[in-house]
């Protein structure tokens, strides 16, 4: 999946949700969420939620992200759990990326917690750019 954006050097926060969201998916992610959680939490306008089997999956899904988003002059203000590989976390301000490792994500049920959150159709979001 490739961003164009000639126009400008800059991701909106929906492109990047849709980066994060695509290049997780590159590494067979499991039950990719785009959540619109703008209105509900204030300190950013989405979260990206995913999952891998087992911690180097999770690794790998949480290295493809950098990737991408480097690949677009994005960079991240943290990244927490890299080292565990039990759940990551990409702050990049707007948007923040969870990857869960399948035990982790059944435990906090982090959906559960942000149920009133609008799901975005991140694929969709691909159809349209392309």
């Amino acid at each position: 999946m490739t961003i164009t954006n000639s126009s400008k050097n800059y991701l909106s926060p929906i492109e990047l949700s849709e980066l994060c969201a695509s290049a997780s998916d590159s590494k067979k992610a499991k039950d990719i969420l785009v959540l619109d959680v703008g209105e509900i939490i204030g300190i950013a306008e989405y979260f990206v939620v995913c999952s891998g089997s087992n911690d180097r999956q999770v690794k790998a899904i949480s290295d493809a992200i950098l990737n991408a988003a480097f690949q677009c002059n994005v960079k991240p203000i943290s990244v927490e759990g890299q080292r565990e590989g039990e759940w990551i976390l990409l702050d990049f301000g707007t948007v923040v990326v969870h990857i869960f490792h399948d035990e982790y994500r059944k435990f906090y049920r982090i959906e559960r917690l942000f149920k009133d959150a609008h799901k975005i159709e991140w694929k969709s979001l691909i159809k349209e750019a392309g």
